[in-house]
């Protein structure tokens, strides 16, 4: 991907749940709360709630079974464990969404299997994340849910450009334009040395699609700098406390660090503008006339002597005539219209009448 797109078929903005989503909206803060549920439905709204109060847009968990993701005889008894003590009950996710919807944001979550996709449908998710593994190895996966005319979010984690281009192309091939690609570290935590803010940029060049963050960095900072970078969307794990049993605790964010985060988002975006500035604003306006260089007499200016830089000297003032304005005045001959002692400010009533 040495090059970058002249013109891409995917949108530049979409919506998600009736949120505008791309360039110049606000970034899209969607919190990850993933598997800090614990399997406590209770714990799971709380996440929800707080999640929602720190000001996301969206939060997000993952769906699958154990046993429609893993082959059971060759998987160690240990992974078993382990993902069935995360997993997301099938028959929370509808009340999770009619919760999340309650408290004014939207629920996502990330499908792993063809199952998973079958129950989110059910349930009517307005938008779809797919993971990096996914993008990685599962391009049937990528293909079903490419055809359900919902926004995607694809993450390229453990894709380089080529597996990410594939999605790409799946996508297209079914009409499906709303896509944003995700730059994504998958590592947990992430290290901020790696996180390698820069590829945002050759994303957007070389896909010409939305791009957002999906951060795994244990900083609230990180994911600033990625909107400052063109990040338009941003994924961040998301926690009660880092201190309860669970893998993705440790480098989530608290509600407090979260919501500092996004409000340094939100400074962001209104900080970052179109990149148009055609003049000073009008505040701007307003300091240059009180330091704008004016015309001084330099010696004194009988009425009827010529305007020329050797008689005057220039001085800041927030009135009289404006330093720029002297080449003009010499080349259509303008003489001072009254008397001029040294030191006075030269202001247009004093120059002689032209018409």
């Amino acid at each position: 991907m040495g090059h970058s797109v002249t013109h891409s078929p995917f949108h530049t903005t979409f919506e998600i749940d009736g949120v505008p989503v791309g360039s110049g909206e606000p970034t899209y803060v969607i919190a990850e709360i993933g598997s800090n549920h614990g399997q406590d439905l209770s714990q799971a709204k709380a996440h929800i709630d707080e999640a929602v109060s720190a000001g996301a847009d969206a939060v997000k968990f993952q769906t699958f079974r154990y046993s429609d993701l893993f082959h059971d005889e060759t998987t160690d008894e240990e992974v078993r464990a382990f993902f069935e003590d995360v997993s997301l009950p099938f028959d929370w996710h509808d009340e999770l969404q009619r919760y999340t919807n309650r408290q004014g944001a939207t629920f996502l979550s990330t499908p792993t299997h063809p199952e998973a996709v079958t129950l989110l449908e059910e349930i009517d998710v307005p938008a779809y994340k797919i993971g990096s593994p996914q993008v990685a190895t599962d391009p049937d996966l990528i293909s079903e849910v490419a055809s359900l005319d919902k926004p995607m979010l694809v993450s390229s984690g453990l894709s380089g450009y080529g597996p990410v281009e594939e999605a790409l192309e799946t996508c297209r091939s079914r009409g499906q334009y709303d896509v944003a690609v995700l730059h994504c570290v998958s590592e947990y935590p992430a290290d901020p040395s790696d996180a390698q803010l820069r590829r945002i940029d050759r994303l957007k060049r070389a896909f010409g699609t939305i791009v957002g963050y999906s951060d795994h960095t244990e900083s609230r900072t990180i994911p600033v700098g990625a909107v400052s970078l063109g990040a338009d969307i941003v994924e961040k794990h998301f926690t009660l406390d880092r201190s309860l049993d669970g893998p993705d605790h440790p480098f989530a964010l608290e509600p407090d660090a979260f919501g500092e985060m996004v409000d340094n988002i939100r400074e962001i975006d209104s900080a970052i503008g179109s990149g148009l500035k055609f003049g000073p604003s009008d505040a701007e306006t307003e300091m240059l006339e009180e330091v704008q260089l004016k015309l001084v007499a330099d010696e004194s200016l009988p009425a009827g002597t010529p305007i020329t830089d050797e008689h005057v000297r220039l001085r800041r003032s927030p009135r009289g005539i404006p330093r720029e304005t002297l080449s003009r005045l010499m080349t259509d001959g303008v003489v001072t219209g009254t008397d001029l002692e040294p030191g006075d400010l030269i202001r247009w009533r004093d120059l002689a009448d032209q018409t």
